[in-house]
């Protein structure tokens, strides 16, 4: 058997561009998994040759890396038998036929010394294998609810995001979080693939990352491998990225809600701008007397972040509001010292 690395499929975005060696090239990062690789949004396009090709790649710190692009160079998650042990029509990247079609074949890595890999092979009974490892990141399916920095939603398990089921046995699932350098610890267990939490305020400004990771387990009992660790405060610094930037075009425009809520002394409004016009957001008390004034400019089309300070005020109901032409919305928050 011949193990050929590969990255597997990912949808990819290009949030800036990069200069490497006199090239301005995209900075890429994986925005989700993809295991059909559908569209060919998996692929590069090549610079200079046939075999290598230059590309700039965003890392795990958030910063623009060149790469001479050689063998797969530049990536962690390779399929070998030490980030991925299963290979199946579920796993990334996918067990299929020379042409493209869906095959129920597995190959499981049971062990792997030096050069010598022990495999475990099933034909037309893939589901009898091992579950492969699932992808970890946000919920898609609360996308409105992640820039409100009020919460974090995590699914695991491809078929959030390519819509293609997983094993059909799959039944449970363990997920853990572990702060800096300290110890992994169980914070769910059960049959869903999703999780949330308010407890914790993900910042990126933290000192320390908060990771999770994620594994599941089958009918027969049979543990997956971990996920890939997902590092909040990497992940929220990228969210971040979005505020103060004309480069991000909402179609509406949107007041969300201030974080945190409640808030000693100080917290953050973000608000959304669909066309470029005269913005004003103003505070007020419970009695309607305004406090003070955020913002009256013009704004171009982007989103954008302002941070409120109520160190002079007494606790109690605030409100406040945005005002654009005829689009007026107002919010409640509440200050408590």
């Amino acid at each position: 058997v011949r193990i050929i690395t590969s990255d597997g499929f990912w949808n990819w975005e290009s949030p800036y561009s990069e200069d490497c060696w006199g090239n301005n090239m995209p900075a890429l990062k994986k925005a989700g998994v993809n295991r059909n690789g559908k569209g060919n949004r998996d692929r590069i396009s090549l610079s200079n040759s046939n075999s290598t090709f230059l590309y700039s790649y965003i890392n795990n710190d958030d910063q623009a890396e060149c790469k001479d692009w050689l063998h797969g160079y530049g990536f962690n998650n390779a399929f070998n038998t030490t980030s991925n042990d299963v290979f199946s029509n579920w796993s990334n990247p996918p067990a299929k036929t020379w042409d493209g079609q869906s095959t129920d074949f597995i190959m499981e890595v049971v062990n792997q010394s030096g050069t010598i890999v022990t495999a475990r092979f099933a034909i037309q009974n893939s589901i009898g294998g091992k579950p492969s490892k699932p992808p970890l990141g946000w919920d898609p399916r609360k996308l409105d609810s992640l820039y409100q920095y009020d919460k974090i939603y995590l699914a695991w398990g491809a078929d959030f995001w390519d819509l293609d089921p997983i094993e059909s046995d799959v039944n449970w699932s363990e997920l853990q979080r572990k702060v800096g350098s300290g110890a992994w610890s169980t914070i769910y267990s059960g049959p869903n693939r999703y999780w949330s939490d308010s407890i914790i305020n993900y910042d990126p400004n933290l000192i320390d990352s908060i990771y999770f990771r994620a594994r599941v387990r089958d009918s027969q009992n049979i543990w997956s491998i971990w996920s890939e660790t997902f590092d909040t405060k990497m992940i929220m610094s990228n969210v971040s990225l979005l505020e103060n930037s004309p480069n991000v075009s909402p179609s509406e425009f949107v007041l969300s809600q201030n974080y945190p809520n409640p808030f000693n002394p100080s917290t953050k409004i973000k608000y959304s701008v669909p066309q470029s016009s005269n913005v004003v957001i103003k505070v007020f008390d419970i009695l309607g007397n305004e406090i003070e004034t955020l913002v009256n400019e013009e704004k171009q089309v982007g989103t954008y972040s302002v941070e409120f300070n109520a160190s002079g005020l007494s606790s109690g109901v605030y409100f406040y509001s945005l005002h654009s032409g005829n689009y007026i919305e107002t919010k409640k928050m509440l200050l408590l010292k």
